[in-house]
């Protein structure tokens, strides 16, 4: 079965008139319609496949307002049989991706469809299940308010307010909230359409699962932190990339060429929407900072960690797949776990991980839990405490290894803090649209917020945290 979908606007004469302008506009079009219709398909396949949604609402409420305004005049072809999804830019540019169930979706750049599910087949679904026995182990909560010492009213008012979305076109868009309280979830709201059964997109914040990945690994003394990272394009004892360490990489003090921000032929958008192997791309960086010289935030070295762990556990699709449900996924109980692959099968760990809010609430806990699920020490406590521990070229230290932090600089002056109404030992996985995973040791507290702030709004995030919060009792 397949289904259209068709925005028209921008009449065609106007597009050449702006086409035969300049050199520079011309090439600007071309790659922003390219990156459009990839980063379109893309998100239209995991809407609907991933996440289950209807193809209408995906492109009102999510394409649409993404890449304004060139997304307002695409065409999107899903084809429901085969779980693809197209996007056409003005009948000039098309792009495809296709969804592989446990896998995600796939933009077929130097592939087919063929060759993908071949890559594929053996891997099962992952599962949105109603698991019995209360959460954490299973999927029972219990909103009842009989904890001591909790804030209830100050509580609703918080949660009320993260909702609060006053904006014209309600662009602020939170689509769940949860708050887990010494081991417990003791809120958890969504949007309409949304439930404990949804997955979300994550964006950025899939880099500190991404993180965790490399930290089984570490952990269980296959990888070494401070060894060369074992990229072979870097192995030349002359070639000065072969002083980087997965120190570095996970700590983005790299030194790596990388132009982050998400834009028409920017590294960030060419890795993400024009290329098949996107590790072999950000391999392909130069130097232009010695390692450990200088901090820069960059997609380009999480996807290096992601080809590192794909390359560690096995080499292909499948054994990337099964090692991290055996190893993490499974015992973390993250049955909803969904991390998209390139075409090489390794995972795109800096952008593109799915789960439900519940399981993000799940790896939460792992870390507040200083990597203990029950009896199981499924990260190493020194492992959790690495990926929170300030990095002192970052910020005012406000990042570790791949993890977001609140409080000050690691000598322990007091340089003010990214969220100063919220605790300072809070830390977060953090991603674009707003998606926030934030651990607090001191409130023995997880909060997990979804959405898909988009067009400039702002979800104020320290406002928001802090309200709720307040309503939980400091640590004893």
């Amino acid at each position: 079965m397949k289904k259209k979908w068709i925005f028209i606007g921008l009449p065609i004469l106007a597009i050449a008139i702006f086409l035969a302008v300049s050199d520079t506009a011309r090439r600007f079009t071309f790659y922003g319609m390219s990156m459009a219709a990839s980063a379109g398909a893309k998100l239209a396949c995991s809407g609907v496949y991933a996440m289950g949604r209807e193809p209408d609402e995906v492109i009102k409420r999510d394409l649409r307002p993404f890449y304004a305004p060139l997304l307002e005049y695409a065409s999107f072809d899903f084809d429901l049989k085969k779980q693809t999804a197209e996007a056409t830019m003005l009948g000039l540019v098309s792009r495809t991706a296709l969804y592989r169930p446990g896998v995600g979706c796939t933009v077929m750049i130097d592939t087919d469809r063929k060759e993908l599910l071949d890559q594929s087949r053996g891997i099962e679904d992952a599962q949105l299940v109603n698991r019995p026995g209360d959460w954490p182990e299973g999927d029972v909560v219990s909103l009842d308010k009989n904890l001591e010492n909790i804030d209830w009213l100050q509580l609703e008012k918080g949660i009320a307010g993260a909702f609060e979305d006053n904006t014209e076109n309600k662009i602020i868009d939170t689509r769940a909230i949860i708050v887990v309280y010494d081991g417990r979830i003791i809120a958890e709201e969504y949007a309409d359409g949304f439930d404990g059964y949804s997955r979300f997109m994550s964006w950025s914040a899939s880099k500190s699962i991404t993180s965790a990945l490399i930290g089984t690994l570490v952990t269980d003394g296959k990888l070494g932190l401070y060894d060369p990272a074992p990229v072979p394009e870097w192995s030349a004892e002359n070639d000065p990339r072969h002083a980087i360490n997965l120190h570095h990489l996970l700590t983005m003090t790299s030194g790596l060429e990388f132009t982050e921000p998400y834009i028409p032929d920017n590294d960030s958008t060419d890795m993400l929407f024009k290329t098949a192997r996107m590790g072999d791309f950000a391999a392909s960086k130069p130097l232009f900072k010695q390692p450990g010289e200088l901090w820069a935030y960059s997609s380009g070295t999480t996807t290096l960690l992601s080809r590192i762990f794909f390359d560690t556990v096995g080499g292909n699709l499948k054994s990337t797949h099964d090692y991290a449900w055996e190893r993490f996924f499974g015992p973390v109980g993250m049955t909803s776990a969904i991390f998209d692959t390139d075409v090489s099968g390794s995972h795109v760990g800096s952008s593109f991980f799915y789960a439900s809010a519940r399981d993000w609430a799940r790896f939460g806990l792992l870390y507040l839990n200083e990597g203990k699920v029950g009896d199981r020490q499924v990260l190493s406590k020194e492992w959790v405490e690495y990926s929170h521990t300030p990095t002192p070229l970052a910020p005012k230290g406000m990042y570790g290894a791949q993890f977001w932090l609140n409080g000050g600089h690691p000598t322990g002056a007091d340089e003010g803090l990214m969220m100063p109404d919220c605790p300072k030992d809070m830390y977060m996985a953090s991603g674009y649209n707003d998606q926030h995973i934030a651990i607090v040791p001191s409130k023995k507290a997880v909060v997990v917020r979804l959405g898909w702030t988009t067009l400039g709004a702002r979800f104020d995030t320290n406002k928001h945290f802090s309200q709720i919060l307040a309503a939980i009792p400091d640590m004893q």
